[in-house]
């Protein structure tokens, strides 16, 4: 990431320190529902906000997988990717991570009816990490039927098109 703030001039070491760790991007927000609305354009796909991303880098390009509200008011994750990791944003046609349904594909041993009722309410905040060629994707997991389960969960890609779900990482909620 520092590479991609010395390319645009916004790494400015003198104003990082241990009580000042961040630096805010003067043109926020760097990806608006509008953005993502001109690209899903299906109604039921369209968007009321964008937001609590999860970033890495894929090759020479930064993945970002926003959460966003549909609608409905189910949350769902959709991808963009970009050069620099702040603008020219190339979104993904349609949210790439939805609650979960039989079609999608499931680690060995998962309760897949219970996972599948697990994410019903809409799946947010992915955060990402790397191991070897793989990233594992932790998400918040929404029951829809039951108030205030919210289980921690995990899912695995290559490409961050294709994912593995695992289910829970807890068998606790979090709320």
């Amino acid at each position: 990431m520092v590479i991609h703030l010395k390319k645009l001039n916004l790494f400015n070491p003198k104003k990082l320190s241990l009580s000042n760790p961040i630096i805010r991007y003067a043109q926020n927000p760097i990806l608006a529902p509008n953005q993502v609305n001109a690209v899903w354009q299906k109604p039921k796909w369209q968007v009321v906000t964008v937001h609590n991303a999860g970033v890495t880098t894929l090759g020479d390009e930064t993945i970002m997988l926003f959460r966003s509200h549909l609608r409905c008011g189910i949350s769902v994750l959709g991808l963009a990717r970009s050069k620099n990791g702040v603008d020219n944003w190339k979104i993904h046609p349609a949210p790439v991570l939805k609650p979960a349904t039989e079609n999608d594909d499931f680690a060995p041993n998962a309760d897949i009816d219970q996972l599948i009722q697990n994410e019903s309410g809409g799946v947010e905040d992915p955060r990402i990490m790397k191991f070897g060629d793989e990233y594992a994707i932790t998400y918040s997991a929404y029951h829809g039927a039951v108030k205030n389960r919210v289980r921690v969960s995990l899912a695995f890609t290559k490409d961050f098109i294709h994912f593995t779900r695992f289910g829970p990482v807890l068998d606790r909620d979090m709320r």
